[in-house]
């Protein structure tokens, strides 16, 4: 990454890294994803992924664990899922969205 955009923006890739993923910090530049207090865990992850998956793909991803809401995971894609405050939508590895009530 230095050799094609310069040492500085490659110590800046390496630290957001090294936060994300060897510190399990929530990065700072998530989208924004605003919803009814009250929601289905399947209707959240759909509104928050930008592509349109299919429905069994939002399933799958329930059923392997993929889906965290304030980093507790939520199995079942029939949970009705009440928004008290902004809580922070993990989906997968590299996904992130702030969810915040309406």
């Amino acid at each position: 990454m230095a050799r094609y955009h310069g040492v500085e923006v490659a110590d800046e890739e390496l630290l957001w890294w090294k936060n994300t993923f060897s510190n399990k910090q929530v990065p700072a530049d998530i989208p924004d994803v605003f919803v009814q207090k009250s929601i289905k865990a399947f209707d959240l992850v759909r509104t928050c992924l930008s592509t349109e998956p299919s429905n069994s793909d939002i399933r799958r991803l329930f059923t392997q664990g993929a889906v965290q809401l304030s980093e507790e995971k939520i199995d079942d894609f029939e949970t009705i899922i009440k928004i008290e405050r902004n809580a922070i939508l993990k989906i997968g590895k590299r996904k992130w969205y702030r969810v915040i009530a309406k």
